[in-house]
């Protein structure tokens, strides 16, 4: 399955205000799977999902998927639904009571259009992006924590820190702060191991 984050265009803002017309948050994902979802719906732990179907070509939604408690007799194929070509399902989420957004499950088939441009980043880049995804800016009394530890951990230089970090902002990564944007947060894939030098 491929998640992004998503800055939701017209259309998306449509559906979902016609599935959730409670939500007013700006946590948006598309989720791209062809494999069948599970659509149960019941309060376990203070979390809970709430699925809505909606038409991807006219923005029509369906009535919620049934709501079934964890001790009611399980309703069939409600845990292995299979999403038709040309159909989106919309997943609210309140994970441990917060609400943790909107994610947009989808077929592959559907996707393009919904999806992010690949884009080109330099290793400085990603090394920028990876740590600023992975850490803190400052932690036990050390401010510039991020730089620090890329530095120590993969050599670069503050001057390609810096040089980098101020590409990321022109290009829409990294916000005037420094912190990732939805574009940043898509764009920065892989883990810090993979940059890390051999010692």
């Amino acid at each position: 399955m491929q998640t992004v984050h998503i800055e939701p265009d017209v259309f998306i803002r449509l559906m979902v205000s016609r599935a959730f017309p409670n939500y007013n948050g700006n946590k948006f994902k598309l989720a791209v799977s062809d494999s069948p979802l599970n659509c149960a719906s019941y309060w376990d732990g203070g979390s809970r999902s709430f699925f809505v179907f909606a038409n991807l070509a006219t923005g029509e939604v369906s009535n919620s998927c049934p709501v079934q408690s964890a001790f009611d007799r399980p309703i069939a194929g409600l845990d292995a639904v299979s999403l038709p070509d040309g159909f989106a399902c919309l997943e609210h989420t309140i994970s441990c009571g917060k609400d943790s957004g909107i994610t947009i499950h989808i077929h592959s088939a559907n996707a393009g259009k919904f999806l992010p441009a690949q884009v080109e980043l330099t290793r400085f880049e990603n090394i920028v992006l990876a740590y600023t995804r992975c850490l803190k800016s400052s932690y036990a009394g050390q401010s510039n924590y991020r730089f620090r530890e890329a530095n120590r951990e993969t050599g670069i230089s503050v001057y390609d820190w810096e040089t980098s970090k101020a590409n990321l902002i022109t290009r829409g990564f990294l916000n005037k702060q420094g912190a990732l944007t939805i574009s940043g947060k898509n764009a920065a894939k892989g883990d810090l191991y993979q940059f890390r030098q051999a010692s």
